[in-house]
């Protein structure tokens, strides 16, 4: 079996979580008071007959050097999300107040669970105090 369309992040937002959700920063340079997230825009996802989706995702955060100081697998485990295309209210958030200043990279793979395609979006993050 081909799928039909290859899954694709067309865009993201890295930002800073508050009530009103994962809100677009001027900078990629956090305090550790903040709460950064990352929310995809993706499409290509294999449907349903009723046109819809199922999708999950990971979060990984490592340091400049590729250390890998946070792995979480399928964050919305707790509920088979379903949803339509593209998919884009979505995000995951991470409270930095136990980092230590520096350069991050934040990684996001959204998974296809229909087709069981992957699609990852990374991007730097500075921490300063």
């Amino acid at each position: 079996y081909q799928p039909k369309e290859q899954l694709e992040i067309t865009d993201y937002i890295l930002g800073y979580d508050d009530e009103l959700g994962c809100l677009q920063k001027e900078t990629n340079v956090f305090s550790k008071e903040e709460d950064i997230c990352l929310k995809p825009t993706v499409s290509g996802f294999q449907e349903t007959e009723k046109d819809e989706i199922r999708f999950n995702m990971d979060l990984i955060i490592k340091t400049k050097e590729g250390y890998v100081i946070k792995k979480t697998n399928d964050l919305f485990e707790d509920e088979e999300q379903i949803e339509v295309q593209p998919l884009s209210g979505y995000y995951i958030y991470t409270d930095l107040s136990s980092y230590e200043e520096g350069e991050y990279t934040y990684e996001v793979i959204v998974k296809d669970l229909l087709s069981g395609q992957e699609a990852t979006v990374t991007a730097d993050f500075i921490v300063e105090t």
